[in-house]
């Protein structure tokens, strides 16, 4: 019963991630192996981007391009190509089209899976996105579902309209969400509603009430309507807490318990952080009257602040020990964009890490043809500040070689911090004496002047 418990605490918290190996030899580093595969499985891009290729920079915007899948094969210690997903975008770098595909691996030929695009009103706001599946038998896409936005006139989410098709034009009602927002645009409900076809109404089925204070969240009910009563019967609640910085430390999950009308306790998720960036996330559940130790993740990072190894660990209470079950590598390029991600398994008796998956993303670089001077403008600021939000340093690369001014000034112009760029590409600001808010980054240099808006918590 508590194995079942720990592993419905992860599944819950914590959806798996990718990432790679301390001791076992891994895939190598650069993408030459991928383009092998390739050429032996060729799979033709689906569709032609807006987008226009050019030398690859750190400069600027990238977009997501390809994806491919990998499994481990054991049999023969190596790397099988499963899958394959491309993406389209427009003028603007805005998503319009995401297409997945499977390899069939006793004929090695890709199959079409399931393609998705994606639509955008005049004000550049998502408006619909559809979804196709392949039908094998004609070689053709056949609509499945669609999902409809609409917004508030402050522009927030307001509802999400799911809709399956039947035919030729003829769209049937599935389900909905609807979002509420106070004042500032915290949404505090979002509720999801079923079709019924028969009474040609919304019948509710779920909602989502959020409590917030100083523009943080601190509780999350889960709600069911009960249509015997047309009540909304509690189902579970997320409560969450915060350090003076506005960093979240514990998240605790409780249950509704009918019988005696009060919240049980199920499981609590701890967060640590190490110079602002979080190092550990330990899961505990709850015993009768108090917390036992179950799982925890250890995130290791680079100098950029990316996650490189991310470790999962089982607590052992029989040894009162924690042991290694699964870990994740993510490998980055020269850029600090990531490649490639991996995952592997603690094998206790060889006392190794076995392969489990491995993924390699390709990227390109976004290079806007409307208007022209938007695209210099990206090659010229050519800037990364991380994080944001800060909690105790600001870091800014610049790979920009140009003489700047850099103030960090507060709301109301004030400027709280100066430094000034000559050769050091990487700059640090030390907010810590300083309260949480928003604040503005101001670079000046002889050509140019821009602001970055950042916050403080």
């Amino acid at each position: 019963m508590k194995r079942f418990i720990i592993w419905i605490i992860i599944f819950l918290f914590f959806p798996v991630l990718p990432v790679l190996s301390k001791t076992q030899e891994v895939p190598p580093t650069d993408t030459s192996y991928i383009h092998a595969l390739l050429r032996k499985y060729p799979m033709k891009h689906p569709g032609k981007t807006d987008t226009k290729g050019s030398k690859t920079t750190c400069s600027g915007r990238f977009l997501q391009d390809s994806t491919y899948f990998f499994s481990w094969s054991a049999s023969d210690s190596s790397w099988i190509l499963y899958r394959g997903c491309f993406w389209g975008y427009n003028r603007e770098g805005k998503k319009v089209w995401y297409e997945n595909r499977n390899r069939n691996q006793q004929e090695n030929i890709w199959t079409a899976r399931s393609r998705t695009e994606y639509e955008y009103s005049s004000s550049g706001k998502l408006s619909k996105i559809y979804t196709f599946c392949n039908n094998a038998a004609t070689n053709r896409w056949d609509s499945s579902y669609r999902n409809l936005y609409q917004y508030t006139k402050e522009g927030w989410l307001a509802t999400n309209l799911s809709q399956k098709y039947e035919s030729v034009n003829i769209w049937v009602n599935s389900s909905r969400n609807d979002f509420e927002y106070d004042t500032v645009g915290h949404c505090v409900l979002s509720q999801s509603s079923s079709w019924d076809s028969e009474h040609k109404k919304w019948n509710p089925s779920y909602r989502t009430v959020d409590f917030w204070e100083q523009n943080l969240d601190t509780a999350s009910v889960r709600q069911q309507y009960d249509t015997a009563t047309a009540l909304w019967i509690n189902i579970s609640k997320r409560s969450f807490f915060y350090d003076d910085a506005g960093r979240r430390t514990k998240e605790v999950l409780a249950t509704w318990d009918i019988a005696s009308d009060h919240w049980i306790n199920q499981s609590m998720i701890s967060y640590l952080y190490k110079n602002g960036a979080l190092t550990v996330q330990d899961y505990q559940t709850w015993h009768t009257d108090h917390w036992e130790e179950a799982v925890k993740y250890l995130y290791y990072k680079n100098k950029m602040g990316n996650d490189t190894l991310i470790l999962f660990q089982i607590f052992h209470s029989g040894s009162t020990t924690w042991q290694d079950n699964y870990q994740y590598l993510y490998d980055y390029d020269n850029c600090d964009i990531l490649k490639a991600e991996t995952g592997q398994l603690w094998n206790a008796s060889a006392h190794t890490w076995d392969n489990d998956w491995h993924v390699v993303h390709f990227v390109s670089p976004f290079i806007p043809e409307l208007p022209p001077a938007y695209a210099e403008k990206i090659q010229q600021e050519a800037i990364r500040i991380w994080p944001n939000p800060a909690w105790e340093k600001i870091h800014i690369h610049l790979t920009n070689r140009s003489a700047y001014t850099i103030r960090l000034v507060d709301i109301s112009g004030r400027i709280c911090k100066e430094i000034k760029k000559t050769k050091d590409q990487e700059l640090i600001f030390d907010v810590r004496d300083l309260s949480p808010g928003i604040y503005f980054l101001q670079f000046t240099s002889a050509k140019e002047n821009f602001t970055r808006k950042i916050i403080i918590r």
